[in-house]
């Protein structure tokens, strides 16, 4: 899971436009991953607002399969990553 925030965290930039509007907090993105380790789907299941979503979804085109621990992994899963924004 850290391998697939820190492939997140580095694309995701706070929207410069926005930078004047304080808007800060976290954003989750919910990753399901079938059983093979490839994402069957991608959501922003805690927003900021659709720029931020936008963002995230934009930094996570890249990723589509994961290397997943066979003593943690059985079957399908969704992953929650946490997107923190601050100014």
């Amino acid at each position: 899971m850290q391998q697939l925030r820190n492939t997140i965290i580095a694309e995701v930039k706070y929207p410069e436009y926005l930078i004047g509007s304080g808007i800060v907090g976290t954003s989750i993105v919910t990753f399901s991953i079938d059983a093979y380790g490839e994402i069957t789907e991608k959501k922003i299941t805690k927003s900021l607002g659709s720029s931020f979503d936008k963002i995230i979804l934009e930094a996570s085109k890249q990723i589509k399969i994961i290397e997943l621990s066979e003593d943690l992994y059985h079957g399908e899963t969704k992953i929650f990553v946490p997107i923190r924004f601050t100014k």
